[in-house]
């Protein structure tokens, strides 16, 4: 009877290990786009990254099913107008969340494979500074959501209405309505 109490307890500890591991980590959440025109060749991306551990890393290039590559983006005050430009990294400070939104950081998806359309989802692979590569998938709002919240209720009203993007077309990283 022993025994079978110190096996259980050490398989009780052992349970609790990969719940400690997995708070040490690097995570992506609430990841959206915005609906694109049906025409249109660019999209952006936006989603929080949390670094949980102690070490700064960087997201450097990463690619995305929608889209036949991507760019990491930011904006810029300039001469009294806001502009964007590309960056060759986004920091990930240790133990602090950063989140791409609209008219700030953001992934450039070009080459778009085809519309982005209100209601459906791509996949989103950000590569890391140490080679590992994070993964999320990008829920599609209307060209008017301004956040994940809003890009995901718009998602859930266009399956339940079935609406496509076509009327709703998008300022894909500009800081919206």
């Amino acid at each position: 009877m022993t025994s079978h109490r110190l096996l259980a307890t050490l398989v009780m500890l052992l349970s609790t290990i990969p719940l400690c591991l997995a708070s040490e980590s690097l995570s992506l959440d609430q990841a959206w786009a915005r609906a694109t025109r049906p025409s249109g060749s660019v999209g952006a991306a936006y989603l929080t990254i949390t670094n949980s551990t102690d070490q700064d890393r960087a997201v450097v290039t990463g690619s995305a099913s929608a889209a036949g590559r991507i760019e990491l983006h930011t904006h810029i005050m300039e001469d009294d107008v806001m502009r964007m430009v590309e960056i060759p990294e986004i920091p990930l400070p240790a133990g602090e969340q950063v989140v791409l939104k609209p008219g700030d950081l953001h992934i450039m998806l070009y080459e778009l494979e085809s519309a982005l359309r209100v209601g459906e989802t791509f996949d989103l692979h950000l590569e890391l500074d140490d080679g590992s590569v994070l993964e999320a998938t990008v829920v599609i709002g209307s060209a008017t959501a301004r956040d994940f919240a809003e890009a995901k209720e718009h998602a859930h009203d266009s399956e339940q209405q079935g609406e496509t993007a076509e009327d709703d077309a998008a300022d894909c990283c500009g800081t919206g309505s």
